[in-house]
């Protein structure tokens, strides 16, 4: 049985919330932004491929900045069938 991990939160209202605009990025924006990534080189001590799998998590999760510098190899067990990451808070 797969435990949602998301289960007790509630979703935001971005009508309400308006401290920043919020849109999806078209997929070629979308694609053009992981090609410049990847053509950039490093950039604050990262490799380009670090980057490329950084924009794509961000991507994918939704997780906030603060979320994604918190990970660690630890918050992915290696032995699921569905894995899953656990941000710090």
């Amino acid at each position: 049985m797969v435990v949602n991990p998301l289960a007790h939160l509630s979703k935001l209202n971005a009508d309400v919330d308006v401290r920043r605009k919020r849109r999806n990025l078209p997929a070629e924006q979308f694609a053009q932004l992981i090609e410049a990534t990847r053509k950039n080189g490093d950039v604050y001590g990262m490799s380009a491929a670090d980057r490329v799998m950084l924009c794509l998590t961000a991507a994918y999760t939704g997780l906030r900045a603060s979320e994604l510098a918190s990970l660690t190899p630890a918050c992915t067990p290696k032995a699921k069938a569905f894995p899953e990451t656990t941000p710090k808070r």
